[in-house]
């Protein structure tokens, strides 16, 4: 049966339709357009028939299937301008960590990239219209993507097409930018579509109900993608701004007409029209992704089946930490490679191993600026246009991360002036660190698993208003991103002393705990990554050393309360302890409201004293 007829129906008249609706236009959005209802009805009908017949035959894929891209670069005439290699490989090396799940992994077909050199092209790609000038280009055994300078549409980030028999439908193209936004977000989003996904927010097959009850029927057509209003004539501020934030949210509030039931999208789909932080697809979407290259593998008028370049594999592959990052280095023997794609694991088993990053030919070093700290990772590499051709792997024992910062404190003295935890103080010098970035163990305040504790921080002038952000490694895994561990926040900016409370989780086991403070400058945002790079401001580490709530807190030696040394946990008993005396021991005046000192008993052995000084205050609790 041919599936493809209709698409002729609607190549000619594509445009980016949303691009003109929704609110922020400045945003570059997708401009591949809705089925229509008889459409779509014939392309389900045709996917689920190719998967009847693959489960028929018991030929459902395993492992991994690679899937051939031909990419096609346009330039100017003379065959300057352009996509380059490095950035065309990083980004399908991105877009491979969001496909790896549904079992697909993408390489490039040939050992050069086609150049389209083309002025009037090069300047400006009409959707639909232009793709008569390069059809003769496309290639009949892989995906098609061309990497477009600029769209005559100049709100359109992309396009592609859904299933059909016809190689028309093999296309994708992509304006190109930032290497972050097409490898996390856009190619993936119009590969999305290759392989049938549907935008979140689609109607065309009827609204989707807030309950998901006719999920299967209705908007994107998967069942755990929640309905998602954007774009929604009913709901015209409906749009990308409606997500903020790192972890991001969806702040708006809309509401269903005759349940009242809010809608709250993912703010997060890779096929949604939000630009979070992060992104990610559902296993229903996986599982329609692989129902789709089921389909496309069924198409007579093309095929999926460019041959791997037998590259020859990288032996010398090699891992070093400088300036606290991975870097990776190689000799590169080959001639025919289009570039080479980087993959990490944290196991070592070549199933967990993802695509981090790409380099174009003749690269020799990459840089993982984003390895996880304070563990054991493993890296290999591949010729990018090889489903082979593996490298030796190599691993190596990475440092606990340090956040980074383009300007710090020294500018503007937007820094960290003061720290206080529980009366302690934690910080030994108040002025500004030349990176940005200090630590300090000089003082170690003693806590209680399962208390609370006042704590201070001051600015080192009161200009210029800060943000803050407090982390606590309370696993000692070297990283602070664990759940729990990011223990406060500023609700806004402040030139003030910032006060709050640190509660320390009662499950944290005795020893001691690393404790990271952040602050920014000049920033309507909190800092969200406790690894992360900023431009004004300080970080500080310092140490906690954690007590059980169960220690028995005794004398060592005679001596004033307060003084870490006359105390068996080397620290001074704290709400909560059980305390045995037998020494002698002075209790000396109280600096209100604070105590002299505090427990959650006390008991005297023979030999053992407490001497009140005037005004000297000992709090049970």
């Amino acid at each position: 049966m041919k599936a493809g007829w209709w698409l002729l129906l609607f190549v000619a008249t594509l445009r980016s339709a949303w691009g003109q609706v929704l609110p922020d236009t400045a945003r570059i959005l997708c401009g591949t357009v809705s089925l229509t209802p008889a459409q779509r009805k014939l392309l389900e009908g045709a996917a689920a028939q190719a998967v009847a017949q693959r489960q028929a035959d018991a030929s459902a894929p395993t492992g991994i299937t690679y899937v051939p891209i031909r990419p096609h670069i346009l330039r100017r005439s003379d065959g300057t301008g352009g996509y380059s290699l490095t950035s065309l490989n990083n980004v399908i090396a991105l877009t491979n960590r969001y496909y790896k799940p549904a079992g697909i992994q993408f390489f490039f077909a040939g050992t050069t990239p086609d150049y389209v050199d083309d002025d009037a092209l090069y300047a400006s790609f009409e959707s639909g219209a232009s793709e008569s000038v390069i059809a003769t280009r496309n290639a009949a055994n892989a995906l098609n993507l061309y990497y477009i300078q600029a769209f005559s549409n100049p709100g359109m980030g992309g396009y592609s097409y859904f299933p059909a028999n016809d190689v028309r439908s093999t296309q994708s193209f992509i304006r190109v930018g930032s290497d972050d936004d097409l490898g996390n977000r856009l190619i993936p989003h119009e590969l999305g579509h290759i392989f049938n996904l549907i935008h979140t927010f689609d109607t065309s097959n009827g609204y989707e109900q807030v309950s998901g009850g006719n999920c299967k029927s209705a908007g994107d057509l998967v069942c755990d993608t929640p309905a998602d209003p954007t774009g929604w004539p009913q709901f015209p501020d409906a749009g990308p701004d409606c997500v903020s934030g790192c972890p991001s949210v969806y702040n708006c509030t809309f509401t269903e007409s005759g349940t009242n039931a809010q809608y709250r999208p993912s703010p997060t789909n890779i096929m949604s029209y939000f630009f979070p932080c992060t992104h990610d697809l559902t296993p229903g979407q996986y599982r329609r992704i692989m129902d789709g290259l089921t389909l496309r593998q069924t198409h007579t008028a093309y095929s999926l089946t460019a041959p791997s370049t037998d590259a020859a594999p990288v032996t010398d592959l090699s891992a070093a930490i400088v300036s606290g990052q991975v870097t990776l280095s190689w000799t590169d023997w080959n001639s025919n490679e289009m570039g080479y794609f980087i993959e990490r694991s944290v196991t070592g088993n070549p199933a967990d191993f993802v695509c981090i990053g790409g380099v174009g030919p003749n690269a020799t070093t990459f840089v993982d600026g984003h390895a996880p700290s304070a563990t054991t990772v493993f890296y290999r590499l591949r010729s990018s246009n090889s489903t082979g051709s593996w490298s030796n792997v190599t691993s190596i024992a990475t440092p606990v991360c340090r956040p980074d910062y383009a300007y710090g404190c020294q500018r503007y003295l937007t820094g960290i002036g003061g720290v206080t935890i529980d009366s302690r103080v934690l910080s030994q010098n108040s002025g500004c660190a030349a990176s940005g970035f200090s630590q300090s163990a000089t003082v170690v305040p003693s806590l209680t698993a399962g208390r609370s504790y006042p704590f201070a921080i001051s600015p080192i002038n009161r200009v210029n208003a800060m943000r803050l952000t407090i982390w606590a490694d309370f696993n000692r895994n070297g990283s602070f991103s664990d759940p729990g561990e990011q223990v406060y926040q500023t609700p806004a900016s402040t030139t003030a002393v910032v006060t709050g409370s640190l509660t320390i989780p009662p499950t944290v086991s005795p020893g001691r705990v690393s404790l990271r403070i952040i602050s920014v400058a000049v920033s309507a945002d909190n800092p969200t990554d406790p690894c992360g790079s900023y431009e004004y401001g300080e970080a500080e580490d310092y140490q906690l050393a954690i007590g059980s709530i169960s220690d028995v807190v005794k004398t060592v030696q005679n001596g004033p309360w307060t003084d870490p040394a006359v105390w068996s946990v080397n620290r001074v008993p704290a709400t909560g302890d059980a305390v045995t005396i037998e020494h002698v021991i002075s209790l000396p005046p109280a600096q209100q409201p604070t105590p002299s000192g505090q427990a959650r008993r006390i008991t005297i052995s023979p030999g053992g004293k407490l001497i009140y000084a005037s005004g000297g205050v000992l709090r049970l609790n």
